[in-house]
């Protein structure tokens, strides 16, 4: 069911804009109010405190300001997301006016309420201390939206994803609403290659009913103390659940295909509720980060023509993050996590076609990174990273598909006839098989495998080391223009 959280769909992160002003926090909105303020139809949601951790701060590039961000959505299997629409607290003393005035560009009556094409998408105050924001920015559909929520019999979204309200003390909620979506026909297939799974197929057919009640999958993480961190996955079934062991399994699977390989999850603790099966694990840093790169990470800015405003005021720390120095820092150390987190994961899977997909995938979440006030020759080396990653992704998926090639080569014999016994005899015709000798190419098949292994190998570390040279080429350029620590030398992207 995992499989369904997208990072298009569910990554959670920059909301709204980079402000350099410091306001006093008011009274936080309850997660109940804010996910009812999502349109009808969101389907996946995500919330999260970030003040509860610096990771997530780091992950999102937030400013100081946001506390607590709302994100909803609705995904379709198999396609981007048309629209994220975010929520997040408005503290005392902020307004869409002055945001406006800060990014330098106008505002404009959007659905009746006073809004601003901000970098992320429309931006308004979509509900008495709740700013809101639409992206990619469609202005019909802003305009719809900001209506609606002001509609007193307005329908709300899922019962399902209401309930994730009751778990928003923790300080990520990931949740996917699954009813009627799921495919039968191709989780049938993945129920298939289960190891734990059974082996008649009406047994599998009866399974295949079990996971077709499933009602939805949350992920929730306490990042408030230090490491190691509670986790808790949830898959909630509207009849009684399938067998605890099957559910781990299929998500471990599922989670693996998304690109992120967690040996927590393997790990983990498993516990059958009368309607939901619970995983319960530990998380170090290391790995809230790997879930971070994939689910929580700033929107995509739009090219929207216009010159941002500098803040008058200088003394925040705020004001210190949004400096050149600042911002090209981050921009650079971000892509250094994505692609390390790529590189632990890739470690771990001899899949070539899966560690192929998470190539593009990492590709894309690079390529996606803000650049508002990133230097241009940092963003090209962005772009040069992600296209060392598509050409390392096409090399993947080449290798694969040559070893498949090569393993449907195999043949195998046997020899049809007893005339010469049940001994191999050599003849003037050469040497003729006993009935039980097997001819087979698979020694030759096998060694030009291993011939197309090593030479993949190569070429793949001669890429890297391109990427290695270029990332420490960048590095001594930024340290000459801009102060700050831009991490070691000498080491992958």
């Amino acid at each position: 069911m995992l499989r369904y959280l997208s990072a298009a769909t569910i990554m959670v992160g920059s909301l709204l804009l980079q402000s350099t002003f410091s306001f006093a926090q008011p009274q936080t909105p309850e997660v109940p109010e804010l996910l009812q303020l999502l349109p009808a139809d969101t389907n996946a949601v995500a919330i999260v405190r970030v003040a509860d951790n610096e990771l997530l701060r780091r992950a999102s590039q937030v400013p100081d300001w946001v506390t607590l961000v709302v994100r909803g959505t609705h995904h379709q299997p198999g396609r981007p997301a048309d629209s994220i629409f975010s929520l997040a607290p408005r503290p005392t003393g902020l307004s869409v006016t002055r945001i406006a005035e800060t990014l330098g560009r106008p505002t404009e009556q959007i659905g009746n309420r006073v809004s601003v094409h901000a970098p992320r998408g429309y931006l308004t105050e979509i509900s008495p201390r709740v700013l809101g924001l639409q992206s990619p920015g469609q202005r019909q559909a802003f305009g719809r939206w900001v209506r609606w929520a002001r509609g007193r019999d307005r329908e709300m979204t899922s019962s399902y994803i209401q309930s994730l309200g009751k778990l928003s003390e923790a300080s990520v909620v990931l949740g996917l609403d699954l009813a009627d979506m799921i495919e039968p026909e191709r989780l049938i297939e993945r129920i298939r290659l289960l190891k734990s799974a059974p082996a008649d197929e009406k047994a599998q057919q009866a399974l295949l009913e079990q996971f077709m009640q499933v009602h939805g999958v949350s992920l929730q993480i306490d990042l408030k103390g230090q490491e190691p961190h509670p986790v808790r996955l949830t898959v909630d079934f509207t009849a009684a659940p399938a067998p605890a062991d099957i559910v781990h399994e299929l998500v471990i699977q599922i989670v693996d295909d998304l690109g992120l390989h967690l040996d927590e999850l393997n790990q983990g603790t498993l516990s059958a509720k009368p309607t939901a099966v619970e995983i319960s694990m530990s998380f170090s840093d290391a790995a809230v980060e790997q879930v971070l790169a994939l689910f929580i990470a700033p929107l995509p800015e739009e090219p929207v023509d216009s010159t941002v405003a500098q803040s008058p005021v200088t003394s925040t720390k705020a004001e210190q993050r949004d400096t050149p120095d600042e911002i090209n820092r981050q921009y650079f150390l971000a892509i250094d996590r994505l692609v390390l987190t790529l590189q632990r994961q890739s470690n771990r899977s001899s899949n070539h076609m899966q560690v192929a997909t998470w190539h593009r995938q990492f590709a894309s979440r690079i390529r996606n990174l803000p650049v508002t006030g990133v230097d241009r020759e940092l963003i090209a080396y962005a772009n040069q990273i992600a296209d060392g990653l598509e050409a390392l992704a096409g090399n993947l998926r080449n290798e694969a598909r040559d070893l498949m090639v090569a393993e449907q080569s195999i043949q195998t014999s046997f020899q049809p006839n007893g005339w010469f016994g049940m001994s191999g005899v050599m003849t003037i015709d050469g040497y003729h098989p006993a009935p039980w000798e097997i001819q087979t190419n698979l020694g030759e098949v096998r060694s030009r495998q291993a011939q197309m292994a090593t030479q993949g190998s190569f070429d793949r570390a001669d890429a890297w080391t391109a990427l290695i040279t270029l990332r420490d080429q960048t590095q001594r350029t930024m340290r000459s223009k801009y102060t700050g620590d831009w991490g070691p030398q000498g080491v992958a992207p």
